[in-house]
Order: C-alpha cells, then sequence, then structure tokens
C-alpha cells in the first residue's frame, strides 16, 4: 500500500472536481438541516400527517441513490467533468424556468 505524502493530498484534494464535490455534498447537508425545520409548516400547508413526510423523504433519498449509481457510471464512461456540467447546467435549466414562472 503505497502512502500519500501531505503534499499530494493536499494538491489531490484541492483539485476542482474533488473541491466542487465537497462543496456539494456541504450544499446538499445544509439543505436538509433547512427543509427539516419546515416539515410541520409543508404538513400543514398540505394538510398531510408526518408520517406522510417521512414517506416523500424516504422515497426521495430512494431515487437519490439509484441516481448516483447511475451518474457513477456515466462519469466513468463519459469523464466527470462532463456529466458534473451536465448535471449543474440542468440545475441551473430548471431554477431559470422555475423563477420564470413566478
Amino acid at each position: 500500500m503505497t502512502r500519500l505524502s501531505s503534499s499530494s493530498f493536499i494538491r489531490a484534494f484541492s483539485s476542482p472536481p474533488v473541491l466542487s464535490l465537497i462543496f456539494a455534498r456541504i450544499f446538499y447537508a445544509v439543505n436538509w438541516f433547512n427543509i427539516s425545520s419546515t416539515f410541520y409548516l409543508i404538513a400543514i400547508d398540505f394538510r398531510q400527517d408526518i408520517s406522510m413526510l417521512g414517506l416523500i423523504t424516504a422515497s426521495f433519498l430512494v431515487g437519490i441513490g439509484l441516481f448516483q449509481v447511475v451518474a457513477g457510471i456515466l462519469a466513468a464512461k463519459y469523464g466527470p467533468m462532463k456529466i458534473a456540467i451536465c448535471g449543474v447546467s440542468h440545475c441551473i435549466y430548471r431554477l431559470s424556468v422555475f423563477w420564470s414562472i413566478y
């Protein structure tokens, strides 16, 4: 087993794809911390009980898990940078469509 020196370790984790993944995971975690505090208001607004919110959350996480496998296969085939750019541009497109409606 090869041992990484501290400079090669820092160099490996300071590459743009790795930094973008770290940032995306932090953003994803903060997003879920924020939405969990609004579950009560969502349940009241849509007249659902808390168990339904748990089912929605679980189905979302299963979908995330399945599509991470697909994204990994596509990234191995086409390269992680192309897939990351495609994903980010898709998110920007969806946000622009959402903002144009309201």
